[in-house]
C-alpha cells in the first residue's frame, strides 16, 4: 500500500493510486479478520487492542491519501489556469505586436522601441513559463523562485511601455 501510494505521490499517475487503494482494501480486510479472530478467542485480548490502534492509523492514512488526491486535483486546476493565463498573455503580446507593426509608418523610433520592449516581454514570459514547468517537472523550487523574480522584469517593462503608449486598445492589452 505504502509503495503504491508513494509512487502516486511522486508521479501523480492514477495507476499507482488505484493499486494503492486495492492494497488498502486488503489491509482493511485483514484487520477485520484479525478483529473477528480476537473476538472469538479470549486469549487474544491484546490482539483486539492492537487491531483497534492499527485501524485508527489506517483511517488517518486514508484521510491523508484523500488530502493528497484533493491537492493533486487543485494543482491540476492551477496548472490549467496558468496555461490559460499564459495563452492569454501570449495572445495579448502577439496582438499588441501586430498592432505596432501595422502602424509602423508613424513615429518609427518609438515604434521600434515598443517592438523591442514587447519582444523582451514575450521572451521573458516564455522563459518564465519554461522555468515554471521545469520547476514542477524536476521538483526544484529554486527554478520557480527565479521565475517569480523574472516577473519583476516583465512588470517594469510593461510600466515603461504603458508610459509611451497612447492607443486605448494597446493600453488594454498591456
Amino acid at each position: 500500500t505504502m509503495y503504491q501510494m508513494r509512487g502516486f505521490g511522486f508521479t501523480e499517475e492514477k495507476q499507482y493510486y488505484d493499486n494503492g487503494m486495492t492494497e488498502l482494501a486488503k489491509v482493511k480486510e485483514y484487520l477485520a479478520n484479525a478483529k473477528d479472530l480476537a473476538s472469538k478467542s479470549p486469549a487474544l485480548v491484546k490482539l483486539n487492542d492492537s487491531v483497534t490502534g492499527v485501524e485508527t492509523a489506517v483511517g488517518d492514512y486514508e484521510t491523508l491519501v484523500g488530502k493528497t488526491v484533493e491537492l493533486f486535483a487543485a494543482m491540476e486546476t492551477n496548472r490549467k489556469t496558468m496555461d490559460d493565463t499564459a495563452a492569454t498573455y501570449m495572445g495579448n503580446c502577439t496582438s499588441f505586436l501586430k498592432s505596432l507593426e501595422g502602424d509602423f509608418k508613424t513615429t518609427v523610433e518609438e515604434r521600434q522601441k515598443k517592438i523591442q520592449m514587447v519582444n523582451g516581454v514575450v521572451n521573458t514570459g516564455a522563459a518564465i513559463r519554461v522555468m515554471n514547468f521545469r520547476s514542477q517537472a524536476t521538483k526544484d523550487p529554486a527554478l520557480m523562485k527565479s521565475a517569480v523574480t523574472k516577473m519583476d522584469e516583465v512588470i517594469s517593462s510593461l510600466e515603461q511601455l504603458r508610459a509611451i503608449t497612447r492607443q486605448a486598445v494597446n493600453l488594454q492589452q498591456i
